[in-house]
């Protein structure tokens, strides 16, 4: 399915307060878990009346909590709510939730299902392992895509235009000494990837931590999503031959078996 990108999107039928208020909830997105309404305003580049207004109007329909102490938002329940009901809806999540449990038995590890969103690798859904030590994640977490596992995978299914369009528009931070922040080490590294059919993650996105990802693909073949184990590196590394075959096998019956 074409995604309509922001160049083609027709500004006359966006709805400049709606813009601005759903504006406003992805303000939290960024990790910030209070929000005073100056904070907000200075953020969103409005009026600090204008964006009490939008932010009240939040507050009464429950999607912003405000504490009374520190007169700071934060995000309410009823996101919880919408969230429950995509995961209900979503055929994919449905269809997929009962291979990621048998990926989380096998391994022993955190499973995740991930997509694209925003050049961002986004948990939709996520297994967790019975273990005490293990990857703290939550659905709807979003991950740069070029040193996640998921990320990397994503990136294998689009094309060498979007890739080319990705880097131009993305920072390649280092979050550690691992991270891949050169443009042409990292396409290399895509088509490795395109090339074994899996990815991996290992301590790029944070040091300890590994994860390994297959892409799940449509009866085209196009990628549309991907799944992976996380966990610590050292515990990861132990069985990674193993772990890599888990993965791209069950990668595998989930592409073979999906019906969207």
């Amino acid at each position: 399915m074409k995604k309509e990108t922001k160049q083609e999107i027709n500004r006359e039928y966006v709805l400049n307060s709606v813009d601005n208020a759903l504006a406003l909830l992805e303000c939290f997105e960024e990790g910030n878990h209070e929000l005073s309404v100056p904070e907000i305003a200075e953020k969103l580049k409005l009026s600090k009346s204008s964006t009490y207004r939008i932010a009240y109007t939040l507050w009464v329909r429950g999607y912003l909590v405000k504490n009374e102490d520190t007169h700071r938002y934060r995000l309410g329940y009823k996101i919880l709510t919408l969230s429950a009901a995509m995961r209900k809806s979503s055929n994919l999540i449905q269809e997929v939730r009962p291979y990621l449990k048998k990926l989380m038995e096998k391994t022993g590890e955190t499973a995740h299902l991930a997509v694209l969103y925003d050049n961002m690798s986004t948990f939709i859904e996520k297994i967790e392992s019975p273990k005490t030590i293990q990857m703290s994640s939550a659905v709807g977490v979003r991950l740069p895509a070029y040193c996640s596992a998921t990320g990397k995978v994503l990136l294998s299914g689009i094309s060498e235009e979007e890739l080319e369009r990705y880097l131009k528009e993305t920072e390649l931070k280092r979050f550690t000494p691992a991270t891949i922040t050169n443009a042409e080490k990292l396409k290399e590294e895509i088509k490795t990837i395109k090339r074994q059919g899996y990815s991996i993650d290992n301590e790029e996105t944070e040091e300890g931590l590994m994860c390994i990802s297959a892409p799940i693909k449509d009866h085209k073949g196009d990628v549309i999503a991907a799944i992976s184990i996380s966990g610590p590196a050292t515990r990861l590394k132990k069985r990674k031959k193993e772990h890599i075959k888990e993965v791209t096998t069950i990668a595998h019956q989930i592409s073979s078996s999906i019906t969207l």
